[in-house]
């Protein structure tokens, strides 16, 4: 059997009993194989495992490494020995471990079986190394989750397979705790979707039909709860986008027509604001531009935006386009009272996610990470003689 307890013991031998044979493995034998399987980026499946090392040098490296190393029988599946690292990380010793088999160290859950494992020895004995994630087992039944790098070696004429293992418990706890809170951004998704949006259509209609059934001075009160009622209509809009936009593993942009994308937006707004001017000045650049199927969104939160925090009682709102080399710049001025220096930055929520931040809400953040998503800008500037002027800039597409 081969020994790891000390410098002097490493230059012992493996004891194959099924055949009644002895073969010399040396420190640098060893240390060689770990390095060719282990530590670098070898090509050469056939390494003779030749370099010569120093025998202490030898037995740091298997030791100190965090990794657990197994030394196993491609064949039988015997496991020929294992480093300190390994009997930590399964709690056996290393002659305990070295009488059992990859059965004994498996949960034998589906996949994580025998017949599994045999599967992966095989492919790494063919001379195809396997990367692959696996359900361990320590000595008293504890689950944990392990990468596993299995490839093979050649000591002399005998095929060795070569087993790197390394415990990713927490990584996996991580993903799990990413996967939860994303189905939990997915559940309320669905909440703002569906049940809270339901309920205040149904107060908006409701308001609508009490227009005939209130004096003069109720009025003013209902035009007051039916805007507010969309208002948060509109905010359920944007808090599915942005949910959505969160929920994206990664985010992939394509040519995107602008034009009517902003000319569509800007005819809704009208509508459901009725009370504001809003005009595109001149006319749009009929070209595509990086971005995705939200870019409805960065153009819905900005014009209502504009409307929503004006405190005229006719707001003014005007669109302007230009195209200037691969960038095409949409301005959006309204005449509201404008924004402090201090908070143009604070506006976007930048480094305050949450509700609790100090911006004028999730629309604003949302188009912050939008334009971020598309790698384009935004940026607000004052208005003359008054107001404020969004401006957002995109790459155009190739």
């Amino acid at each position: 059997m081969i020994g790891f307890s000390s410098p002097a013991e490493y230059s012992a031998h493996i004891y194959r009993s099924e055949a009644d044979e002895y073969l010399s493995l040396t420190a640098k034998v060893f240390t060689r194989l770990y390095k060719s399987t282990i530590m670098a980026d070898s090509h050469d499946p056939e390494d003779t495992l030749s370099t010569p090392l120093n025998n202490d040098l030898a037995y740091e490296l298997l030791h100190a490494v965090n990794d657990a190393i197994f030394v196993q029988d491609p064949e039988t599946g015997e496991i020929l020995d294992v480093n300190e690292t390994m009997c930590e990380m399964y709690g056996y010793s290393r002659e305990e471990a070295c009488q059992l088999n990859i059965d004994d160290l498996s949960t034998g859950i589906p996949p994580y079986t025998h017949a599994h494992s045999v599967e992966y020895v095989e492919k790494a004995a063919a001379g195809n190394p396997q990367v692959f994630e696996w359900q361990a087992k320590d000595s008293e039944g504890n689950i944990f989750w392990v990468e596993v790098s299995m490839r093979r070696a050649f000591l002399e004429d005998d095929l060795l397979i070569v087993v790197l293992v390394r415990d990713i418990s927490e990584r996996k706890a991580h993903e799990e705790a990413l996967q939860n809170q994303r189905d939990n951004l997915k559940l309320l998704n669905e909440i703002i979707r569906h049940d809270i949006r339901n309920d205040l259509q149904l107060v908006t209609a409701y308001a609508e039909l009490l227009e005939d059934h209130v004096d003069k001075d109720g009025k003013e009160y209902l035009e007051t709860l039916h805007q507010s009622a969309w208002n948060a209509v509109d905010l359920t809009v944007a808090a599915r986008d942005l949910s959505q936009v969160m929920l994206q593993s990664h985010s992939e942009t394509e040519a995107i027509g602008l034009a009517s994308v902003l000319q569509e937006q800007v005819e809704a707004t009208r509508k459901s604001l009725t009370h504001a001017d809003i005009t595109i000045e001149g006319s749009v650049p009929q070209v595509s531009v990086e971005a995705d199927g939200f870019l409805e969104s960065v153009f819905r939160n900005l014009l209502k935006n504009a409307v929503q925090h004006n405190d005229k009682d006719y707001p003014k709102v005007t669109v302007t386009a230009e195209q200037t080399g691969d960038l095409l710049e949409v301005r959006i001025a309204d005449n509201g009272p404008g924004i402090p220096e201090s908070r143009k930055e604070e506006i976007f929520g930048k480094g305050e996610k949450g509700l609790e931040s100090e911006g004028t809400g999730i629309g604003l953040y949302l188009v912050h990470s939008l334009m971020d998503a598309y790698d384009g800008n935004i940026e607000v500037e004052d208005n003359e003689p008054e107001g404020s002027v969004f401006v957002v800039q995109f790459h155009v597409a190739s």
